[in-house]
């Protein structure tokens, strides 16, 4: 359902035919949070890990998922009360830390990378590279995205 190009964001919006406290009570029945243990340990993990405000609609979740995916988008949003139904603006983005670490990981990459270029051959590595760490974030990031914004489809969806 997601497809993001260039930078790991995007803005979308879904409709319910549900009103804004069925919607709410139902997405945070699909939120469970554990410390580190009971991450571990836990039997019941719902489908989301994050939080929602039930007086203002906002929220901010992650789809849990089988895998490890370090570029599993962050669900920010808010449930707005429509006159039939609800309406959800949800961006997605990655974690602040992730884009930190992506923005120097590549500043680093690009000054040690072309350093040392005296033939075009040279300049394989670090163009390679940085087409590497983008292939691996945009697919990371869309595979994620994708499997939330279903769930969530899904979710507020059904009956």
């Amino acid at each position: 359902m997601a497809k993001v190009f260039y930078i790991p964001y995007a803005k979308y919006e879904l409709q319910s035919e549900l009103n804004q406290e069925n919607l709410m009570a139902k997405i945070s029945g699909q939120i469970s949070n554990h410390d580190l243990i009971g991450e571990l340990t836990a039997k019941n993990k719902r489908k989301f890990s994050g939080s929602i405000n039930k007086t203002t609609g906002e929220f901010q979740i992650r789809k849990r998922l089988n895998y490890r995916n370090n570029f599993n988008p962050t669900l920010c949003g808010q449930i707005v009360k429509e006159e039939n139904g609800s309406n959800i603006s949800i961006t997605l983005k990655l974690p602040t830390l992730g884009y930190i670490f992506l923005t120097i990981f590549c500043i680093i990459w690009i000054l040690f990378g072309f350093l040392n270029i005296n033939t075009l051959e040279d300049l394989m590595w670090p163009v390679g590279g940085l087409a590497f760490v983008y292939t691996l974030t945009f697919f990371g990031f869309n595979m994620g995205a994708g499997l939330a914004l279903d769930t969530l489809y899904e979710l507020i969806n059904s009956p």
